[in-house]
Order: C-alpha cells, then sequence, then structure tokens
C-alpha cells in the first residue's frame, strides 16, 4: 500500500512510531558525533605526543648519544641506520596505529581508556623525562 501526504501527516499509530524512531537514531548520530569529537582530541594530543617525543628523542640523542635512548630495540636500530631514520620509521608506525587505534574505539569500548593511560603514560615516561634531560643541558 502506498503513502499520500495526507496519510502521512495523519497521526496514526505507525507514524508516530516512525516519527520516534527518526528521533532515536538523530540522537544516536548526535552523540556520535561528540563522540567521535572526543576520540579525535585523543588521537590528536597522542600524535602530538608522539611528534615531541620523537623531536625530544633526537635532541637527547645527539646531546648525550645513542646510549641515552632507553628503548634497546630503537637503540640498536640506531646503531645500525642512524638515530634519525630509526626515529622517523619508529614515530612514522606509532602514528598510523594511533589512528588505526582511535578508529577503532567505535567497535571496542575499553580502547578509548587504555588510549588516555598511553597518553600519562607517554607524558610521564617519555615527554617530561626528556624535557628535564634537555634543560639541565642549557
Amino acid at each position: 500500500m502506498q503513502s499520500t501526504f495526507v496519510d502521512i501527516l495523519n497521526p496514526t499509530a505507525s507514524n508516530v512510531d516512525l516519527f520516534r524512531i527518526a528521533a532515536t537514531e538523530n540522537k544516536i548520530r548526535i552523540n556520535r558525533q561528540a563522540f567521535d569529537s572526543d576520540i579525535l582530541l585523543l588521537a590528536l594530543l597522542l600524535i602530538t605526543v608522539q611528534v615531541l617525543d620523537g623531536f625530544f628523542t633526537g635532541i637527547g640523542v645527539n646531546i648525550h648519544g645513542v646510549a641515552a635512548e632507553g628503548n634497546p630495540l630503537l637503540r640498536s636500530l640506531m646503531h645500525s641506520v642512524g638515530p634519525v631514520p630509526t626515529l622517523v620509521a619508529a614515530k612514522s608506525i606509532t602514528i598510523i596505529l594511533t589512528i588505526f587505534l582511535t578508529i577503532m574505539t567505535r567497535e571496542i569500548p575499553w580502547l578509548k581508556s587504555a588510549l588516555k593511560w598511553t597518553l600519562g603514560f607517554y607524558l610521564f615516561a617519555a615527554i617530561i623525562p626528556w624535557s628535564m634531560i634537555i634543560l639541565e643541558q642549557y
């Protein structure tokens, strides 16, 4: 059965239900947009921290040598291919992984909390220590 304009305006139960469904879908869209902006901010902060970590690590390695790098894998790669290629590759991989994980937060609810913890970890285990080491030199 085809609906006419008059049928659509008629406030029958089916039309009211359709209106409720449409309103619910709009609420879900609004909530997802707010959720997406939170995740976008978190992703931008994580990417910024990765770039800062790479920058500070580069300065620290330049001042103190490769031995200043705390990660043994990165330190080994720095000896093999040099600090700059190692840092560019490592930070590129972590930025790609960050983007992938922020996209996956829609499917995996606990991932947003894990990314927040990762942000805190990088601030306290990488950014602040490197900042202190670099500031001591100046």
